[in-house]
């Protein structure tokens, strides 16, 4: 057998080694649990490799290099890894193994973990337990435990403009997030919260105003508009030829313009005319009582007669009851 068919076995990473002869280093997966390859301990030279990537993997005779080189282990199949040999080695029997935790059970008590076992609940609890914790913080240590501006946002610009990271954002602390940052925040600067693009429609002679008269069309939307042309046109007494600058006055008075408010003597016109319209109102009445037709004066008759039939048969009720009433009482009595 040779040095890595001694250590292939899936078995080798759950089991604590008993000496030299099983005790293998393994390049492990935290994410899927794999090691591999696995060689025995001895069979590991340390020395310096020419490249390491991301992943802690090297390579040790890289012609191309050109850098440092950095402290590494490689095994029999010249497969090498970033080994400083400072930090001991995980032990994965001891990783892997199941089991009660051992924390300290006042320290799961007060945290709300105890009696915990799903993994979905236990990660929901921690995220409360830091958004307590990140509460009680002032917000100067909060600022400092989240990302800066400069972090997350690495370039800016607004309509063609580079922005000013540090003027254009406000930095507003929330216990979940952290520090988010809002753009346009300052109201009086020369930037808009508005995205759409304002359409105005004015005639040519006009000066367009899209604040008052235009409208947006939102972004993302097939927007559709509708015209409709209104035109007016003014014209002076006594209605010649059209006013092309718009003028108001010499209208209906010369060198008065219009007014919203009518004079006091106008007004005034009413109180000649309330005699008449006395007359007016009288006359129609008066055509009214004379239009009344015979049938009307029987209907009226009618409604007479059969108020007085109807309160007379009402009383009339009322006294039979009162005597038969009496009789019973004289009847008791006796």
């Amino acid at each position: 057998l040779n040095l890595m068919e001694e250590c292939k076995s899936e078995r080798t990473k759950l089991d604590e080694p008993t000496g030299y002869d099983d005790h293998c280093i393994c390049a492990f997966d935290r994410n899927t649990h794999d090691a591999w390859p696995c060689f025995l301990k001895d069979s590991w030279e340390s020395t310096e490799c020419d490249t390491c990537n991301e992943h802690a993997f090297c390579t040790k005779d890289n012609k191309t290099s050109t850098g440092h080189k950095s402290p590494c282990i490689c095994a029999p199949s010249r497969f090498c890894v970033a080994y400083n040999g400072k930090t001991p080695p995980i032990e994965i029997w001891t990783y892997l193994k199941g089991g009660p935790p051992t924390e300290d059970p006042n320290f799961l008590e007060a945290m709300g973990f105890q009696g915990m076992t799903d993994e979905v609940a236990i990660v929901t609890k921690a995220k409360e337990n830091i958004m307590f914790a990140m509460a009680t913080l002032s917000m100067d240590d909060r600022e400092k435990l989240s990302t800066t501006k400069r972090e997350l946002v690495q370039k800016c610009s607004f309509n063609g403009k580079a922005c000013d990271i540090d003027a254009d954002f406000l930095t507003h602390i929330d216990p979940v997030f952290g520090s988010c940052f809002t753009f346009n925040h300052n109201r009086t600067v020369n930037l808009t919260s508005i995205r759409a693009v304002r359409l105005t429609i004015h005639d040519k002679d006009e000066f367009p105003f899209p604040d008052t008269f235009g409208y947006s069309a939102p972004t993302g939307y097939v927007s559709s508009f509708g015209l409709r042309l209104r035109k007016m046109t003014r014209l002076p007494a006594p209605y010649g030829d059209c006013v092309p600058d718009g003028k108001t006055s010499d209208y209906i008075y010369k060198n008065y313009e219009y007014s919203v408010e009518m004079p006091a003597a106008v007004s005034a016109v009413d109180l000649l005319r309330d005699f008449v319209n006395l007359l007016a109102d009288f006359g129609g009445q008066l055509g009214l009582w004379c239009g009344i037709s015979f049938l009307t004066c029987c209907e009226f008759v009618f409604l007479f007669l059969e108020t007085t039939y109807m309160s007379a048969e009402h009383n009339w009720a009322l006294y039979k009851k009162k005597k038969a009433d009496k009789e019973k009482q004289k009847k008791m009595l006796l």
